[in-house]
């Protein structure tokens, strides 16, 4: 019960909260659109933002911000309508941007000792700024989900019909790639640009499992991205480990119990069995 009086409490537990509903919205899309590799193309290329702000000496997230934005928008350039090169283009640009941010960072001078809050997360370094600047973004994409709902529904879903009903389907690809990069500079700090790709994933692939309706998994992916958040905070306090690698395991363990209950309820998997 320690950790209830640590007075940077607060600021942690409102984090996990913005996060879970940033990661539950986005990841539902970043799944049903087959993302998952293009948001971890930007979430690896953003280390060279983080290199170049160390190399430049100039403030870390504001740098890794712009340097992230230019890399999604060339991304969603590169890859849309061109699904037969989309892995090498990735591909190229993930471990492209993470080089580029080694080899800044070994020409920085001196060394780095907050490098690794930046890979894998560091709750020590939440602050108030990060709260707001998290809640803004929350409510932003709040809005724009709700009034674009059906279209983005629609588009997940069958982007060819979306065309034919006269949705923009090249703004909202490009749109929500960036949404996706800023997502991945917001989350820096809670749990680090290697693991911000699970976190994006891992709720919806866990409600993707109990539910049908798209509105339904969103929400369900907020939920369980609550859960991980939080169990993995506790679980890090209690033990002295690392935030961002607790709340990955811990929804791993749970998305991995649900399809072995899943599975165990299905009469195949039970005649199989026997």
């Amino acid at each position: 019960m320690d950790i209830f009086h640590c007075s940077f409490l607060i600021y942690v537990l409102l984090t996990a909260f913005f996060v879970s509903i940033l990661c539950g919205t986005i990841g539902t899309f970043v799944v049903v659109n087959r993302m998952i590799f293009l948001s971890g193309g930007i979430a690896h290329a953003a280390y060279g933002g983080v290199g170049l702000a160390f190399f430049l000496g100039t403030p870390v997230i504001p740098t890794t911000m712009i340097f992230t934005l230019l890399v999604s928008f060339l991304l969603a350039h590169l890859t849309f309508n061109r699904l037969s090169i989309l892995d090498s283009l990735i591909g190229l640009i993930w471990v492209g941007g993470m080089a580029l941010g080694i080899i800044l960072t070994d020409l920085s001078p001196g060394y780095n000792v907050d490098l690794m809050s930046y890979l894998f997360g560091n709750l020590l370094s939440v602050s108030k700024e990060t709260v707001l600047s998290l809640g803004i973004f929350t409510l932003f994409l709040l809005f724009f989900i709700f009034f674009n709902y059906k279209k983005l529904w629609i588009m997940s879903y069958d982007m060819e019909y979306a065309k034919t009903r006269g949705i923009n389907v090249r703004f909202y690809y490009y749109f929500f790639t960036i949404l996706v990069g800023i997502c991945v500079v917001l989350l820096i700090q809670f749990i680090g640009l290697l693991l911000v790709i699970a976190l994006f994933s891992i709720p919806t692939l866990t409600s993707e499992k109990l539910v049908n309706s798209f509105g339904k998994m969103m929400l369900l992916s907020v939920l369980f991205a609550l859960l991980y958040s939080y169990l993995g905070i506790y679980i890090s306090f209690v033990f002295n480990l690392s935030s961002g690698a607790s709340i990955i395991l811990i929804g791993i363990l749970i998305c991995g119990l649900i399809n072995l209950i899943k599975k165990a309820n299905n009469p195949l998997f039970l005649r199989i069995r026997r």
